[in-house]
């Protein structure tokens, strides 16, 4: 993992959804990632989605997993209809990690997570 790391990147992180993320209804979340020789399972990708907060980070935030869903040479797109349970005004990022821990709070090592921009 640590020897191909620094080529595992986001390809395409999109598209963003179309008019406000609204509680309830489902949004699609789309990140093409870039594996550089690793295997889907060996990656988690999530999004983080989360009430926007005045200076732009996110609040209160809640981890889905995104699954792979098609593959293209190196490139994996992780896909997933996500519904935000949070109200107010929301928003979401994307990150990948190797897929070594259930939990993404208590993750061993985070020098190795990426964020999509």
């Amino acid at each position: 993992m640590s020897e191909v790391w620094d080529k595992v990147r986001f390809v395409e992180t999109g598209p963003g959804p179309i008019g406000a993320v609204i509680s309830g209804r489902p949004v699609s979340v789309r990140a093409a990632v870039d594996l550089a020789g690793l295997k889907p399972e060996d990656v988690r990708v999530e999004v983080v989605v989360g009430r926007v907060a005045t200076d732009g980070s996110l609040e209160d935030t809640e981890v889905m997993v995104l699954p792979p869903t098609e593959q293209n040479g190196s490139v994996t797109v992780f896909s997933k209809d996500i519904v935000p349970e949070l109200t107010g005004r929301l928003g979401y990022a994307l990150r990948v990690s190797p897929n070594h821990c259930e939990d993404p709070l208590a993750r061993p090592c985070t020098n190795l997570l990426k964020w999509g921009s």
